[in-house]
């Protein structure tokens, strides 16, 4: 079965990206942390296999990565036995869950599938109006999209990339990101009066979410 979007880390570079919610695993000076852009918490982090297959023991500088009940805890040492031992297995599908507005947003670095009930549409901006054209079968790698569908949580299975050679005005990020950092930041956000229940609008939060998607509308 494939695992919950907790379970899932992207490896970008040396750092370990946590698929749920965008930011990266950090150690400061006493927790193993989630840590966003920018931070000095970051990590370095090392993967030593041990005797059984799939399972490493996870080390940033001088502290390895520790199970300690129902939370993460760090250590300078690894003889903790059990508590030390990770299984990492390969993901081979990404949860993306749509609620009951019956839209989301997802970016990925790698190519998906679409499974079956879904939507997934690409947007071009056409003077006042945004067009939306719909991906047929397979999400090309880099490529962030707006998902119609009836409330439930999909699975979208990682395979070969395809070539994509038309437009896509819709920007993603694997990080989470300040919003201060994008030139006039539009999400997608629902809105009860709409007559789909979602509308494109500007966005005035902190922070835009890793794995989803956004827009930036130079002559807002």
């Amino acid at each position: 079965t494939t695992n919950g979007a907790a379970a899932i880390f992207y490896l970008d570079g040396n750092h370990l990206l946590s698929y749920s919610n965008g930011q990266y695993i950090g150690l400061n000076s006493s927790d193993w942390t989630f840590e966003s852009v920018g931070s000095n918490d970051i990590s370095e982090i090392t993967f030593t296999a041990i005797a059984n297959a799939g399972v490493y023991n996870i080390k940033s500088a001088d502290r390895w990565l520790h199970s300690s009940d129902t939370y993460l805890n760090r250590c300078s040492n690894n003889t903790c036995g059990a508590a030390h031992n990770w299984v990492v297995t390969e993901v081979t599908a990404l949860p993306v869950t749509i609620g009951s507005v019956g839209y989301s947003t997802f970016y990925a670095p790698v190519a998906v599938a679409i499974p079956d009930g879904v939507t997934a549409y690409r947007a071009v901006i056409n003077g006042e109006y945004i067009d939306l054209h719909a991906f047929e079968g397979t999400i090309p790698a880099g490529q962030a999209v707006i998902l119609q569908g009836t409330a439930n949580t999909y699975n979208f299975t990682i395979t070969a990339d395809v070539e994509f050679t038309g437009e896509n005005h819709l920007l993603g990020t694997t990080k989470k990101i300040a919003t201060s950092s994008v030139s006039n930041p539009y999400t997608l956000q629902t809105d009860s009066n709409a007559a789909t229940g979602v509308v494109m609008r500007r966005y005035t939060g902190e922070n835009i979410n890793g794995f989803k998607m956004y827009m930036s509308i130079s002559d807002a």
